[in-house]
């Protein structure tokens, strides 16, 4: 079967929701409603609907919005050999999927700050020490605490280390970002669009703007977007829509219990993953229902895969497939099910920007959600704030003493759940390379999918899913937050990190998932391959 370039395997047996979700998109109109932004769909008020659904409007503003950004950066682009861009969640997440997939200038080093570990925050220390550097500081809200606490700590150390780094900033107008901004030695503020939400903004100034910072062509990103677009809205009915055909088979998933949905990418698409993860998991992840991502997952065995599993494979055609393609037809050859993406050039990843959010919205109307908010995110900011403001209580973590204790728990759980494996570990951490073998032990042994959360920054994404979605069986918090630098700041930055993981861990409790928590600092009792080892 082949529609619209999407080639899809094995969904027999989802043939009645699928079809039944067509129709439903025919006769509600969902596709012209959308295009009105028709908040009955969701069950929201239009007014809040306007206000949620810009993005449609994106590809239109992006070409603008492109030129501008190719024009600041040509006046600029010999004075900075590093672009750090700063943020959390979805205000970063496109940028990276653009840079990471299309031709870029390499002499350009590109970092990005989502991290308030002091591993992490000490890394970019390192690397921009001595170097002229382009911060780009990206906040929809303007007030995320994490990105602000990095902002502030590395202009105390641009000031020290380099005169001529510059900073800017991208948000939303009138927010305290913006507002302090001006004095502040910001060079410029790019404001962003109110009506559009920081997972829905790949098209706008906080996918693109750091993307031609790099020297992408963020014009051509831009008029794929369009095309992509103008197709799906002159295939108002269904048969002839990839967004409303996506859709209408992941609703069948989520109707059939085969929500394990399974990435599989070409390497240079890794990121994109990471940016389409936080979208479906955030967007339709509430009301106990939705789909789980499982992403970057290592090759199991076949035989360790359930029927809970449907297969993407996003696929560059221009990259060395081999080891993908032989293990995805091995997949189609045992009869599961497999969407197959094909992408023939850097440009069409704005195509896929837009087909997704579209094919999300619709997945919303299908499923009775709301894919435009994130409550369960909000909740816990709230929670972390709350612990940070009332630093008197003593914020101790309970670690893990005795790791047959997570084996047994494994043991327990029942086929069809999963586990999410959460990390607060610096990037250069050497543990973290352990994880993989981890992921791959659990799935085989075990037959249970592992999702990955990269803390703090799933916080902002994914752990939307993990509390309002489908929870995991089991939750294993990894901590590295030694401190080997008195400096306030990093003290502040392990602060926050034991307030994210207590607050994390008593929210999983009071939603009755069980959480373990393993400290794997230097000199601990415990590393990964320990875990590894005994379960």
């Amino acid at each position: 079967m082949k529609e619209n370039a999407i080639r899809i395997f094995n969904v027999e047996h989802l043939d009645v929701e699928y079809r039944k979700n067509l129709n439903f998109i025919d006769e509600k109109r969902v596709l012209e409603r959308i295009w009105d932004k028709d908040g009955s769909l969701w069950n929201i008020d239009d007014e809040l609907a306007s206000n949620s659904l810009g993005w449609l409007n994106l590809p239109e503003q992006s070409e603008l919005v492109s030129k501008t950004s190719i024009s600041f950066t040509s006046g600029l682009f010999d004075k900075y050999e590093i672009v750090c861009l700063v943020g959390m969640g979805g205000s970063i997440l496109g940028a990276k999927a653009i840079i990471d997939f299309v031709v870029r200038d390499m002499s350009k080093i590109f970092i990005m700050g989502d991290s308030t570990l002091p591993g992490s925050v000490d890394m970019i220390r390192k690397i921009v020490k001595g170097r002229k550097a382009m911060f780009v500081i990206a906040s929809k809200s303007g007030t995320t605490l994490e990105t602000i606490m990095i902002y502030e700590h590395l202009k105390k150390i641009a000031s020290v280390d380099c005169k001529d780094n510059v900073f800017i900033s991208i948000t939303d107008p009138d927010t305290y970002l913006d507002e302090r901004t001006s004095g502040h030695n910001f060079q410029q503020t790019f404001l962003g669009f109110i009506d559009v939400g920081g997972r829905y903004a790949a098209l706008s100034y906080f996918g693109l703007l750091p993307a031609a910072l790099m020297g992408c062509d963020t014009g051509l990103i831009a008029q794929s977007s369009l095309n992509m677009k103008k197709q799906l809205k002159s295939g108002e009915m269904r048969n002839d829509n990839s967004a409303a055909m996506i859709a209408s088979i992941l609703g069948a998933c989520v109707l059939n219990n085969v929500d394990k949905l399974t990435f599989i990418t070409s390497q240079k698409l890794n990121a994109f993953g990471s940016w389409l993860e936080q979208l479906i998991a955030e967007s339709i992840g509430k009301n106990n229902v939705g789909l789980i991502p499982v992403v970057k997952e290592p090759f199991l065995e076949t035989e360790s895969y359930l029927a809970d599993r449907i297969f993407i494979y996003f696929r560059y055609s221009h990259a060395e497939n081999e080891a993908n393609d032989l293990y995805v037809n091995k997949l189609i050859n045992g009869k599961f099910p497999v969407l197959w993406i094909e992408i023939e050039e850097f440009n069409l990843l704005g195509a896929q920007f837009f087909l997704w959010q579209l094919s999300i919205a619709i997945l919303g109307t299908l499923l009775k959600i709301n894919p435009f908010n994130q409550p369960d995110v909000e909740k816990t900011k709230i929670s972390v704030n709350r612990m940070l403001n009332n630093l008197e209580e003593d914020l101790k973590l309970s670690y893990c003493s005795d790791l047959n204790v997570i084996k047994s728990s494994l043991s327990k759980i029942t086929p069809g759940s999963y586990v999410a494996l959460l990390t607060f570990i610096a990037e250069d951490n050497q543990q973290f390379d352990h994880m993989g073998k981890l992921r791959k032990k659990i799935g085989d042994k075990y037959k249970l999918a592992t999702t990955l959360g990269i803390g703090p920054g799933y916080l902002h994404s994914t752990g939307q899913m993990y509390k309002g979605g489908p929870k995991p069986a089991h939750s294993i918090f990894f901590v590295d937050n030694g401190i080997f630098n008195v400096d306030e700041d990093y003290v502040k930055f392990n602060q926050i990190t034991k307030a994210q993981v207590l607050s994390e861990m008593g929210i999983f409790k009071r939603l009755g998932v069980e959480s373990t928590c393993i400290d794997i600092s230097e000199g601990s009792e415990f590393t990964i391959m320990n875990l590894l080892e005994s379960i």
